[in-house]
């Protein structure tokens, strides 16, 4: 079971979030994270093939967890001239 974004939209483009929508990104990643503790512990001391399940909602968890922090990153902010300039100082003359 994959975990369904409340912003898809944000996902497969490069806008800037809004304030309030950065703010529950921000918020439901501090949730995913809690999640993914809360499952690890009651899962820890389970055998192997009992943690299967668990493992997997940890895993969709992570999965939420990394795309909306790269929603929320300082980077997407940046103006797409600025990050011009840095990739063509970074790239060799050819």
């Amino acid at each position: 079971m994959t975990i369904p974004s409340p912003w898809p939209h944000l996902l497969t483009s490069n806008r800037v979030p809004q304030d309030s929508e950065t703010h529950a990104i921000r918020q439901a990643v501090v949730e995913a994270d809690r999640k993914i503790a809360e499952l690890a512990k009651i899962s820890g001391p389970l055998p192997a093939i009992e943690k299967e399940p668990y493992n997997k909602q940890i895993s969709d968890f992570i999965d939420f967890v990394d795309t909306h922090r790269g929603v929320v990153s300082p980077v997407r902010v940046l103006p797409p001239e600025l990050l011009t300039e840095i990739f063509i100082h970074i790239v060799p003359p050819t």
